[in-house]
């Protein structure tokens, strides 16, 4: 008994022996090699001592995708069928046409139109039977916008509606005409300040601004949504032909405990309004804290 005892040990100590060599053998011959044959470089390789910039993502379309009169249906899953008469329209990015657009008008107070996308003209064409329209707002398709409109907004000055018009076989509708710019980049102050601090907001300079025209807004909450709580009456916003403006002071409403978002207006020097800072809905640029 203890001699098979005794040739069982040999046995599994042999076997062990046997596969530590294997092992031994493997990581030598293969493992080590494949390493090895990973050299860093060769000699005359040509080793690159700086590395590309990672590209910025696309901002994406900042602009409205929708714009509607106020009295216009929220189910637009009613669509006009296509005919022989024609609505024509542009649109432009940046004063250049823009080709690659999808987009519908919403028609006569109650319907969608077909979709159409514009030609390497800006052009746009809706097909709609004969008869007799009037234009109520407009659709973008979100996914052509973020591609061919990314980090632009709707220029101030576009008309979203139209007066009534006749379209027949021959005879086209003039349809919406859209422009699209680039926004006036804010420089927002810190995300908090005290009462007794200086509150600075600023914003880039924009091309062809004679001046600015400012407006802020007041919140209870950060995310809550933008209302008419604001400081001063629209037609007596603050005016500046600089690129900050210092808040302390022009208004009761600058108090702690609230938050606040700003908007600026770019004006050229015929008192056209070329531009606006994006639009914030539903957050913040600054909060002021209590002392």
């Amino acid at each position: 008994m203890f001699k098979k005892f005794i040739n069982g040990v040999v046995f599994g100590a042999g076997f062990a022996l046997s596969f530590i060599v294997i092992l031994v053998v493997y990581f030598q011959f293969f493992f080590i090699d494949s390493i090895n044959a990973r050299t860093p470089y060769t000699e005359g390789e040509e080793i690159s001592t700086e590395v590309s910039s990672v590209s910025k993502p696309r901002l994406g379309f900042l602009g409205s995708s929708a714009v509607f009169s106020g009295d216009f249906p929220s189910d637009k899953n009613k669509t006009l069928s296509p005919g022989v008469g024609k609505i024509i329209g542009t649109i432009y990015a940046e004063g250049e046409p823009v080709k690659g657009i999808e987009l519908r008008l919403g028609l006569n107070g109650e319907v969608m139109s077909q979709w159409a996308t514009t030609d390497n003209t800006g052009r746009y064409e809706v097909n709609v039977p004969a008869g007799e329209y009037q234009i109520n707002g407009y659709e973008i398709d979100f996914q052509t916008a973020n591609k061919y409109l990314s980090g632009l907004i709707d220029a101030p000055r576009n008309i979203h509606s139209s007066d009534i018009f006749k379209v027949s076989n021959g005879k086209d509708g003039v349809g919406l005409s859209l422009s699209f710019v680039k926004p006036v980049i804010k420089l927002n102050p810190k995300s908090e300040v005290s009462i007794d601090q200086e509150v600075v907001i600023g914003w880039e300079a924009y091309p062809g601004a004679a001046h600015y025209l400012i407006q802020v807004y007041r919140k209870e909450g950060p995310t809550d949504y933008t209302t008419s709580d604001t400081f001063f009456e629209w037609s007596n916003r603050a005016k500046t032909t600089s690129t900050s403006l210092k808040l302390n002071g022009l208004s009761e409403k600058l108090a702690s405990g609230f938050y606040y978002t700003f908007e600026v207006h770019a004006i050229d020097e015929n008192g056209k309004h070329i531009s606006s800072s994006r639009r914030q809905y539903s957050s913040f640029d600054f909060y002021i804290k209590s002392l």
